[in-house]
């Protein structure tokens, strides 16, 4: 950094980086729902490098893992949190057929 000595930055492109906004709603949802996007996220990212699935698919698949588990937010304990993985990750890979 000391180097560079300069670091500019830019407004994202929300329509290039789809799932930014769904990020931010699942941090303002709290509880485990970013653990739910995240979870929902490597399933789909792993099905698209093993040719599984288009990249287009995953932000597909992430939205839809996320909405399916809008209860997540209530989600505050460690068992809670491992539990709605679990459960996003069996959602993702239900709705990708996998």
């Amino acid at each position: 950094l000391a180097k560079i000595s300069k670091l500019t930055f830019a407004r994202p492109d929300r329509e290039a980086f789809a799932l930014l906004d769904l990020a931010l709603y699942s941090l303002e949802r709290g509880g485990a729902t970013t653990a739910v996007l995240n979870a929902a996220n490597e399933v789909a990212v792993a099905a698209y490098l093993s040719g599984e699935i288009k990249f287009g698919q995953i932000t597909d698949c992430v939205c839809h893992t996320v909405y399916t588990m809008d209860r997540a937010s209530e989600i505050h304990t460690l068992d809670g949190i491992f539990e709605a993985d679990k459960e996003a990750r069996n959602i993702a890979k239900a709705y990708l057929n996998i």
